[in-house]
């Protein structure tokens, strides 16, 4: 599930999901992103921004959390790279923090660390 309120950088998530052979799901809003869990059940990720217009990331990965537990991959993307930020979104239960913007290679990689080991 990627999440991010500009179209060009869900395009652009999307493709690097496709490249690692996961199957895309995107979403610009929490409740958006919310609607679509709840049609396709548990993904094998969740990637999502912090500011998503009127939304708000944290309250998607909260969610996340108490819906699937603990071991599902989840990693914020923020422009926002700043030590409070990262720290938030961990203590809402994100895997991993990344600052944007951040290259196709860089993304790729990260992403490839956080699946489970039958993704690699």
């Amino acid at each position: 599930l990627m999440v991010d309120d500009q179209p060009n950088l869900t395009d652009f998530y999307a493709r690097i999901a496709k490249a690692l052979h996961l199957t895309p799901v995107v979403a610009s809003s929490v409740p958006e992103a919310v609607d679509a869990l709840e049609r396709r059940g548990k993904p094998t990720f969740v990637l999502t921004d912090l500011h998503l217009g009127t939304s708000d990331g944290i309250d998607l990965v909260e969610f996340v959390r108490e819906e699937y537990g603990s071991t599902l991959p989840i990693l914020v993307v923020s422009g926002l790279n700043d030590d409070d930020v990262e720290q938030r979104a961990k203590s809402a239960g994100a895997t991993d923090f990344v600052a944007k913007p951040i290259g196709r290679r860089a993304l790729f990689a990260r992403i490839q660390s956080l699946l489970p080991a039958t993704y690699s």
